[in-house]
């Protein structure tokens, strides 16, 4: 969600209840998002992408103007970068970039032998039924051929001359 509301029971003993409402830059992870208690007056929110990528800032607003110097809107003081996370979490980004590149060209390379073998079994079938057509026009030549041959037989076989003379 792009600027979520949630009231979030802080303190068992007192029930009362805070609201944080963040305008933020992108869309988070709802199911993937998670708070916990952390020392006295502190909360420590979890909050997960829901696209991978760097943010400047995770809410949209307090960002320095570079032409007067001057913040657009107040962002909470005690709000800062966790500059060990930052560094491990673009090292993750890249590492995991990486991977999905490996991924990718992987699969394009099998998507490439799969077309290749479907081309080639497109092929041996075209030769297969060109070599059958073949077969079957060579077996029609020879019993052509072969009823050519028994006509002829017959033929002289009728107009044969018999000893003694005669003609059959």
């Amino acid at each position: 969600m792009v600027g979520s509301e949630e009231s979030v029971p802080c303190s068992p003993s007192t029930k009362k209840k805070f609201i944080l409402n963040l305008k933020l830059r992108k869309e988070l992870n709802p199911e993937e998002c998670h708070w916990n208690d952390a020392s006295v007056g502190r909360l420590v929110l979890m909050m997960k992408k829901k696209e991978r990528g760097h943010w400047e800032n995770i809410i949209s607003v307090g960002r320095w103007s570079r032409v007067d110097g001057q913040k657009d809107e107040k962002v909470p003081r005690n709000m800062h970068t966790w500059w060990a996370m930052k560094d491990q979490l673009e090292k993750e980004d890249e590492t995991t970039r990486k991977q999905e590149e490996q991924k990718r060209q992987e699969e394009d390379k099998k998507k490439k032998e799969e077309e290749k073998l479907k081309e080639d079994e497109a092929k041996a079938a075209e030769e297969a039924k060109k070599a059958e057509e073949n077969d079957k026009k060579a077996l029609e030549a020879l019993k052509e051929a072969s009823k050519q041959a028994e006509e002829e037989r017959q033929n002289k076989v009728e107009t044969e001359v018999k000893p003694d003379g005669s003609v059959n």
